[in-house]
């Protein structure tokens, strides 16, 4: 039987890497180096004994290493602050200002009618809400149609402040928020939103104008793949569009709306009724207790 001897040389190692040094004649020399330090085993085989051929390097294929160089770049994304987009728009629109007549054929301004209940009531667009609450100082909590997407059902909710003055009406949001299941719950905290749609009128060249200022500003966290792994703009550019698409098209079928309502509320309150009604609301606050 073939003898087999395997013992460490005078040239200690340091580091255990694999270094051979064959003295015997039916035996070759391999050296090896491994961080710069060398180790030397003696190793005295029979005549006619071999450890069989070398095993090949294990080879990693190109889609391996892609996959690994992904996995790296996601770790550190992961491990970084969530990014925030940003997105913005605003459009801006001048008309002519409508009087509408009363049924008695009185001018009935849009002024009056934006402090009446109906006329909040139409800058709210009630009509395409689930429901809406009067929460007092011209505060209103509205419930938007329930919303299905990607099988999650969400429900809007928003408070808006709608203000009324001599010469301008401003409808503005004051929070947003989603209901639903936990998982929509919690998109809140990595969601915000801010409106602005103020209303001026005036009189150019004897005639009167509404001018109409809408701004929408919306921050969404990016967090999830592969967005994660792009630029923030490569969520801002494409959401400012859409956004900007949108408004573009729902401002003038709000101005339609409001306008019909206005009118309809014309015709049907005589302006001799509205100063009756307002003078009598007005001495009952002014009349003191008994």
């Amino acid at each position: 039987m073939a003898a087999l001897s395997l013992l460490p040389s005078s040239n200690m190692f340091h580091a255990p890497s694999l270094c051979l040094e064959l003295d015997h004649p039916a035996i070759r020399e391999i050296k090896c180096r491994k961080g710069g330090i060398k180790s030397r085993w003696t190793v005295l085989l029979a005549p006619g004994v071999s450890f069989g051929p070398a095993a090949r390097p294990t080879s990693v294929s190109l889609a391996q290493r892609r996959s690994r160089q992904m996995l790296r770049i996601i770790g550190r994304a992961t491990e970084k602050k969530n990014k925030v987009a940003k997105l913005y728009v605003t459009q801006q629109k001048t008309v002519p200002l409508p009087t509408f007549l009363d049924s008695q054929g009185h001018p009935q301004h849009l002024r009056v009618f934006l402090n009446q209940p109906e006329g909040r009531q139409s800058m709210l667009n009630t009509g395409a809400l689930e429901k809406y609450e009067d929460l007092g100082d011209n505060i209103f909590r509205c419930y938007l149609p329930k919303i299905e997407f990607l099988n999650f059902e969400v429900a809007p909710v928003i408070d808006l402040l709608v203000a009324t003055s001599e010469d301008n009406c401003q409808v503005e949001l004051l929070s947003c928020k989603f209901e639903g299941s936990d998982l929509v719950r919690s998109q809140n905290e990595r969601f915000s939103a801010s409106l602005k749609n103020h209303l001026t009128w005036r009189t150019r060249q004897d005639q009167e104008i509404l001018n109409v200022n809408l701004e929408l500003n919306v921050a969404l966290e990016v967090y999830t793949l592969p967005f994660t792994l792009l630029p923030v703009s490569a969520v801002e550019t494409p959401g400012n569009l859409i956004m900007q698409s949108l408004v573009n098209r729902l401002l003038p079928l709000f101005l339609d709306n409001m306008f019909n309502d206005y009118e309809a509320w014309a015709k049907a309150h005589p302006l001799a009724r509205i100063v009756r009604e307002n003078s009598e609301a007005a001495s009952t606050v002014l009349t003191p207790d008994s």
